[in-house]
């Protein structure tokens, strides 16, 4: 995700680039002297005051960019079965008939791997998520956010995503674009239920032979 694309720490709703960035920058040319850090919004919650000022700091850093790829990767390790955010996964029943509905016509409509979670997301969520679900969301990102447990470094993941729900539509419709860490970990759950399924079909091909192609058809 382009740090500038990502959604402001400060709350509002808008882009990165369509807010702060260019007080964050004006700021910075004025003091001369490495990065500003801006005051938290009035207001706040403690916990949203501290995602707002972990996030603030990664999209000031020189290294936004690196920072922010490596936050999702963290964020999809925390969201393995097991791991932290794992609570916060779909059951595979409620994940797979919605994927199974939508997932051919998706490939069949683009090509590029983004573009197709991005579709894939907005014409799954309906079914995958309501305001209570965030809600759950919110609730364990929070938690792990303040745990003792988590390292520096899961804790900006945290953040962002922390962030993201502060700013987030409170009823649906969910669009990728509002909610692009969400989706980020939906998509993830997908690719491993498609994993598995390959790793099945290689199976059945192995056993079976042309039969397996045959029992696709049915899918």
């Amino acid at each position: 995700m382009n740090p500038r694309n990502a959604p402001c720490p400060c709350g509002s709703g808008q882009k990165y680039k369509r807010c702060c960035r260019s007080v964050d920058r004006s700021v910075s040319r004025v003091q001369g002297q490495g990065v500003v850090h801006l005051p938290p919004p009035p207001g706040l919650d403690p916990v949203t005051t501290e995602a707002y000022l972990r996030v603030q700091e990664v999209m000031v850093s020189p290294d936004a960019a690196r920072l922010i790829s490596e936050g999702m990767v963290l964020l999809r390790r925390m969201f393995r079965e097991g791991g932290p955010l794992g609570s916060l996964r779909w059951s595979w029943e409620q994940l797979v008939p919605p994927v199974e509905r939508h997932i051919g016509r998706v490939m069949e409509e683009v090509e590029d791997t983004d573009e197709r979670h991005a579709l894939l997301f907005e014409r799954c969520a309906p079914k995958l998520l309501s305001a209570e679900r965030l809600a759950r969301m919110d609730e364990v990102l929070r938690r792990e956010l303040m745990s003792p447990e988590r390292t520096e470094d899961e804790r900006r993941a945290l953040a962002a995503a922390v962030m993201e729900l502060v700013s987030a539509p409170p009823t649906p419709p969910y669009s990728h674009e509002e909610l692009g860490l969400v989706s980020w970990l939906m998509m993830g759950q997908v690719d491993e239920w498609m994993a598995r399924r390959e790793r099945a079909e290689a199976f059945l091909d192995r056993v079976l032979g042309p039969v397996a192609d045959a029992r696709r058809g049915w899918a």
